[in-house]
């Protein structure tokens, strides 16, 4: 993953991400329902994988999608926490690549359909999650935990809570890109401002921050989980990439872990963007690191 990036990458990075990603701040600046409508509509671009079945349910009162793969080995069920700022995304906008992750991990994925800002600002995700988590307890015996991006955050901050409620923690957990520090304090909102092709410091403050904390400490570790306890986490594993601002706060994460005496891996791909295994099956980096996760999380 530290390796030069392919060509392939470099040119959807520069030719498709930085110049959309631009617009769409630009088009969509201060309209959350704007957002969501584009988000949407551009996650269908990218093709659901054959072999896959999607099915509505409930967890713990939570409406959610489960993605049941062909090639699933039972035993186990991955629940999935979707990315998008707190503000945007769902299931729907995050079923191609959680697809492809059920998939290459042999398991049924559980994606949460929570409450979004500025509707629901904090904690209403996070209690989502914990509802969620809690019912699907109830379902399986063997869970596993992955997130991106704001997913990523809620992955963290929903097991420091499991771990103050002494319930069972999940067995591995996979982090992509995480956004773990709200109050932005991290050096790469600065010195990697200019590489991001997709987050940029202040839009992520005004567009995300605000709406989602709604006046309320962003230092708390509910919503900055960067700052919480991280003894007692389940093993994990962390992709970021050079080229995003929240690069800082995933290295400093993996070394609060290890600190803690947890198994961590950390993968740091090389001229990569936020959350590229969205990129899949065109980008050659967002395979392989979907390989990995799929192969993390079943063992």
């Amino acid at each position: 993953m530290n390796e030069k990036p392919s060509l392939r990458a470099v040119f959807i990075r520069e030719g498709l991400v930085r110049p959309l990603l631009a617009l769409n701040r630009v088009l969509s600046k201060d309209n959350a329902r704007r957002q969501r409508m584009q988000f949407e509509r551009t996650s269908k671009l990218m093709p659901i994988p054959a072999g896959l079945r999607i099915e509505r349910t409930a967890l713990g009162g939570v409406p959610a999608e489960v993605l049941i793969p062909r090639n699933e080995r039972g035993g186990g069920a991955l629940m999935y926490i979707h990315g998008g700022g707190y503000l945007i995304g769902s299931p729907r906008t995050h079923r191609a690549m959680v697809a492809r992750l059920a998939i290459r991990a042999r398991m049924r994925a559980y994606l949460p359909d929570y409450r979004l800002a500025p509707e629901h600002p904090f904690p209403a995700a996070l209690d989502d999650c914990m509802q969620a988590f809690n019912g699907l307890l109830q379902r399986e015996a063997r869970l596993v935990l992955a997130g991106e991006s704001a997913g990523g955050g809620l992955c963290v901050a929903l097991c420091q809570r499991i771990l103050e409620e002494g319930l069972r923690v999940p067995e591995r957990v996979y982090l992509l890109s995480p956004w773990l520090d709200l109050s932005l304090k991290q050096e790469s909102y600065t010195t990697r401002n200019h590489l991001d092709p997709m987050l940029k410091t202040g839009w992520l403050k005004a567009q995300f921050v605000a709406p989602y904390a709604a006046g309320a400490d962003t230092h708390q570790p509910g919503m900055s989980p960067i700052y919480g306890r991280a003894d007692g986490f389940p093993p994990t594993l962390i992709h970021v990439g050079t080229h995003e601002i929240l690069h800082d706060e995933a290295l400093a994460w993996s070394e609060k872990l290890k600190d803690s005496g947890v198994t961590v891996q950390v993968h740091v791909g090389r001229g990569l963007w936020h959350a590229w295994p969205f990129f899949a099956p065109v980008v050659p980096e967002a395979n392989r690191a979907l390989r990995q996760a799929g192969h993390w999380l079943r063992v």
